[in-house]
């Protein structure tokens, strides 16, 4: 039973979104702290309707890219603490643990490996502890879909 399953969140990427934030100096110590309220109360209604989580995953919007500012900025000790949370995934401690990590993309990435470049390249340099983040949906496109994803990409920057 070597697994955990966590809460996967854009809590920030959502708000920037909603309030049409789009650059580094939008994001404040006030809408930080919004944020944190608010993933704090996604986690306790997560936990409330399935179960108790251990640890949470910040996902990577596109929106984050346009900020330059990753969701996990609002996770800190308070929160871990208040909510009972062991970790968050991109926690330094965490990813210092790892050789390399490399993550898939999408097709507004040109369906790059992002970081440490492809997983063969990593395996070539003899890495032993690699962190491979995969997303499915990004191995499944056709080109109809992928129209519709940069519309709806287009759409949701404007």
């Amino acid at each position: 039973n070597n697994f955990e399953v966590s809460l996967h969140y854009e809590t920030l990427a959502t708000f920037a979104k909603k309030h049409h934030l789009f650059r580094k100096s939008d994001i404040n110590d006030k809408i930080i702290e919004t944020c944190r309220a608010t993933l704090s109360d996604e986690i306790k209604r997560f936990e409330q309707t399935y179960f108790k989580i251990h640890s949470i995953c910040s996902h990577g919007d596109k929106r984050n890219r346009v900020l330059d500012v990753p969701n996990h900025v609002i996770v800190n000790q308070g929160l871990k603490a208040k909510r009972r949370i062991l970790f968050e995934t991109y926690d330094s401690n965490i990813l210092s643990e790892f050789d390399a990590y490399i993550s898939d993309s999408s097709v507004y990435s040109d369906f790059e490996w992002k970081h440490a470049g492809s997983p063969y390249k990593i395996i070539d340099k003899q890495k032993q502890t690699i962190c491979l983040l995969t997303h499915p949906i990004h191995w499944n496109q056709s080109f109809l879909k992928n129209i519709r994803m940069l519309f709806a990409i287009y759409l949701d920057n404007r």
